[in-house]
């Protein structure tokens, strides 16, 4: 009677220990697909929607299969370069993402600020991230309603610099995201796309969809 009891007892730990492999082996499973990559939003108003899930919030098409997890806004509303600049180590490089999209620009060109500063500050920012070992999504400044001819030749300077510059002089760690064309009338890249920016700078829930369309492309590559 002994023997069949502890023959029993063996039976049911021999299949408490097998039951407790599996799960062990189920939960240390690999997930599938890849890991999202961690990213920073760096800039100023435009940015500042990113993540909250509102209608001006060009991340959620940018993003739509969580390819990037968002560690932090760092979108400052009115801020110009010089000013994100200020703001790159404590709010980008301290948080060690793996990537950041840095869009910042227009607030300068609204100020009157000449192309030369802004490429100046741009240049700055994208150096620390780089010595920081932080990749970064480097976007053009969307069109602007109702620029004079200077703000246009700034607009202009800038986004062509960023466009021959950015991949050349930061290559494997710098990516250009070109939405300029998507926005525009006609693809000019300066002429507001009817019922984009109803305030002439910020995007509408249309303008929106479409910048975070635009960037999409950009990164899926980045990703794959």
């Amino acid at each position: 009677m002994r023997r069949g009891l502890t023959h029993l007892r063996v039976l049911v730990l021999a299949g408490s220990l097998a039951l407790a492999g599996a799960a062990c082996t189920a939960d240390d499973a690999e997930p599938d697909g890849p890991a999202p990559l961690t990213l920073v939003a760096l800039g100023d108003s435009l940015t500042h929607p990113v993540g909250t899930g509102t209608d001006d919030d060009w991340w959620r098409w940018a993003n739509p299969e969580g390819r990037f997890e968002l560690l932090a806004n760092a979108g400052v509303p009115g801020d110009r370069t010089d000013q994100v600049l200020a703001r790159v180590e404590q709010e980008v490089v301290a948080r060690r993402p793996a990537w950041a999209t840095v869009l910042a620009g227009t607030n300068d060109i609204g100020q009157g600020v000449g192309a030369e500063p802004i490429i100046f500050n741009l240049t700055r920012i994208y150096d620390a991230l780089a010595a920081a070992d932080i990749r970064f999504v480097a976007i053009t400044i969307p069109p602007l309603v109702m620029m004079t001819p200077d703000k246009v030749a700034t607009h202009e300077a800038v986004n062509a610099w960023m466009r021959e510059r950015v991949e050349a002089d930061w290559p494997g760690v710098g990516v250009l995201a070109d939405w300029s064309a998507a926005l525009s009338t006609n693809g000019d890249g300066i002429s507001p796309a009817a019922g984009f920016f109803p305030d002439g700078v910020h995007f509408s829930a249309a303008g929106a969809q479409a910048a975070g369309t635009a960037l999409a492309p950009v990164f899926a590559a980045i990703t794959e």
